[in-house]
C-alpha cells in the first residue's frame, strides 16, 4: 500500500519537528518506494513522510539526515533535509522524516506529463520548447555528477524529485527526496521506482549505484522528450489480454527492444519524432544505452551526457512565423511544426585546426547556431598543451559577434574575411568583448597564434617531424527569413 493511503487511513494531517514546529500535510505531491512528499501552510516547505512496522527507531535514519545536512561539499541544488519529524506511533506503524526546502515557483517534472488529448506541439510550449528541455537536462546531469563526485549516489532518481521553474523565462533545476542519497561505496540497499530504474537493479536486485542513477537519467531525459518510455512501444501496447502481464513485467525488467531499433517489432509512437527531437549525437546515447545487451559497463558516462547536451542547446534554429525552436535538416530551413520555410537571424560558427594553410577537416568542431539569446563556449588549441576558453553570443539588433576571452590574460589574433582579402590584427583582452560587425552571406576567420606541433614518425629511425598549426573560428551571418 502506498504511504499517501495509510497516512490518510490513520488520519494523520499535522506533524511536529524535533524543534517544536507545527506543519500540516496538505497537497501530496509525489510518491515512491521510500515515501511521500507533501505541501505545507509554508509555501516552500515540504514535508517527506515514510513509515515502518512498529518497533522500528528512526534514529539511525536521523542520523544519516544531519550528516546529508552538515554536508558543504554538495551541490546546491538539492533540498537537504532542515528538520527532522519526531516520530508518530499510529495504528502498528511508525512515521517519520523531515523538512526540506523548495525554491520559489517550482513543478515537478511530472507534474508537466503530456495531458489527454493534448498535441505533441502544446505539451512542448508548455515546458519552454525542445531547447529549453535540453537545457533542463544538462542542469539536472550536471547536479548528478555534482553529487556523484563527493562519492554520493542519489539512488531514487525519478520524475516525481526532479523540479524545475515554472516559468519558462527560467531553467533552475532542484533535487528534492535527497534522504535516499548514501555514500556510494555504502548503499546495501537497492530503491527502485517503476519504469526508470536500471536493469540490474530490477532484474538482479543489486545496489544503486551512480551507474544506475545515470540510467535513471537516460530515462528522465528520454520522456521528457519522447512522453513515452524507452521500451514501451507495440509488443507491450498492441499484447493480448493473456500476454499484457507478461510484456509489462519485461518492459519493467528492460527486457523488451528499444521502441527506435527499427529492425525489430517493438517500435513506439514517437519513434518518427526523433529527428525532430534529439540530435544525432543524442540519438546515440540513447542507442547506447537502451539497445543490445543494456549492460552497465557499456553505459554512456554523465559527462557524455553533458557535453552532448550543451552542444544540442546550440544546434536549433528559431522559426520567425511560430517562434518554435527546431533542428535543420539537410540544406532547406523549413520548420517541422509550420511547415514554412521561416527563420530568425542567426550566425553559424564553429572552430578548426589549420595545418600549414590546410583546414583540418577532421577536427572541426560542432556547429552551433548564435541566436539573439544563445551563446557558445569554445576550447581553443594556441600551443601544443595549452588552449584558451572563448564565449561567441550574438546580437541581433546591432548584427555583432562578440567574442570574450575568459581565461587567457591576453591574445593576438586575426580577423579575416577570404574573399575581400581583407584582414585586421586584434587583441583579445580577459573579460573584455571584440565585437565583430557582421553582413549577411560573408564569411569571416578569426585566427589565433601559429603554434609548433610535434609530429611522432613510428618507424625504426625514431625521426621527430615539426608541424605548423593554428587554430580558426569560421562563421558566417544569416538575416532573418
Amino acid at each position: 500500500m502506498f504511504t499517501d493511503e495509510i497516512v490518510k487511513q490513520n488520519k494523520i494531517t499535522n506533524v511536529e519537528t524535533e524543534s517544536a514546529g507545527i506543519f500540516e500535510l496538505k497537497e501530496c505531491i509525489g510518491e515512491g518506494g521510500q515515501g511521500a512528499v507533501y505541501k505545507t501552510q509554508r509555501t516552500n516547505l515540504l514535508i517527506k513522510l515514510s513509515y515502518a512496522s512498529k518497533g522500528f527507531n528512526p534514529e539511525t535514519v536521523y542520523r544519516r539526515y544531519r550528516n546529508l545536512r552538515s554536508r558543504i561539499d554538495l551541490p546546491d541544488y538539492i533540498a537537504k533535509p532542515l528538520n527532522e519529524i519526531k516520530p508518530i506511533e499510529k495504528g502498528g506503524k511508525i512515521f517519520y522524516g523531515y523538512v526540506m526546502e523548495l525554491m520559489e515557483d517550482m513543478v515537478s517534472l511530472s507534474s508537466l506529463q503530456c495531458k489527454k488529448n493534448e498535441s505533441f506541439g502544446l505539451y512542448l510550449d508548455r515546458l519552454g520548447g525542445i531547447r529549453r528541455i535540453y537545457t533542463l537536462l544538462r542542469k539536472l546531469a550536471e547536479i548528478l555528477e555534482q553529487i556523484h563526485s563527493v562519492g554520493y549516489c542519489y539512488g531514487d532518481l525519478n520524475p516525481n524529485n526532479v523540479f524545475i521553474s515554472s516559468n519558462t523565462e527560467y531553467n533552475e533545476v532542484q533535487l528534492i527526496d535527497c534522504d535516499n542519497m548514501v555514500i556510494a561505496a555504502d548503499f546495501n540497499d537497492s530503491i527502485s521506482f517503476k519504469g526508470f530504474s536500471a536493469p540490474e537493479v530490477i532484474r538482479e536486485h543489486k545496489f544503486n549505484t551512480p551507474l544506475s542513477d545515470t540510467w535513471s537519467f537516460a530515462v528522465i531525459a528520454f520522456f521528457a522528450l519522447r512522453q513515452e518510455l524507452p521500451f514501451h512501444g507495440k509488443l507491450v501496447t498492441d499484447a493480448a489480454t493473456m500476454e499484457i502481464s507478461t510484456m509489462e513485467k519485461k518492459e519493467e525488467e528492460s527486457d523488451l527492444p528499444f521502441i527506435d531499433d527499427m529492425d525489430k517489432d517493438n517500435t513506439g509512437k514517437s519513434s518518427a519524432l526523433r529527428n525532430l527531437l534529439e540530435t544525432e549525437m543524442l540519438q546515440s546515447l540513447f542507442k547506447r544505452t537502451f539497445s543490445g545487451e543494456k549492460s552497465f559497463l557499456t553505459r554512456p558516462a554523465l559527462f557524455e551526457w553533458i557535453e552532448t547536451l550543451r552542444i544540442g542547446e546550440t544546434s536549433f534554429m528559431k522559426c520567425k512565423n511560430c517562434g518554435k525552436h527546431y533542428i535543420k535538416v539537410g540544406k532547406k530551413h523549413e520548420c517541422p511544426f509550420c511547415d514554412k520555410e521561416s527563420h530568425t537571424p542567426y550566425i553559424l560558427i564553429l572552430n578548426t585546426i589549420l595545418a600549414g594553410n590546410k583546414i583540418q577537416d577532421t577536427v572541426f568542431s560542432h556547429p552551433a547556431y548564435l541566436l539573439e539569446d544563445t551563446s557558445t563556449l569554445m576550447n581553443i588549441p594556441i600551443a601544443e598543451t595549452k588552449s584558451a576558453n572563448i564565449e561567441a553570443s550574438f546580437n541581433v539588433s546591432k548584427q555583432q559577434l562578440s567574442i570574450l576571452l575568459t581565461d587567457q590574460k591576453e591574445l593576438k589574433v586575426t580577423l579575416n574575411i577570404p574573399k575581400e582579402k581583407n584582414t585586421k590584427s586584434c587583441t583579445l583582452k580577459k573579460g573584455i568583448s571584440l565585437l565583430i560587425d557582421v553582413k549577411e552571406g560573408k564569411q569571416y576567420q578569426i585566427l589565433f597564434p601559429e603554434y609548433t606541433r610535434t609530429k611522432i614518425i613510428h618507424d625504426d629511425s625514431e625521426e621527430n617531424d615539426s608541424l605548423k598549426f593554428r587554430s580558426v573560428i569560421l562563421f558566417k551571418y544569416w538575416g532573418e527569413k
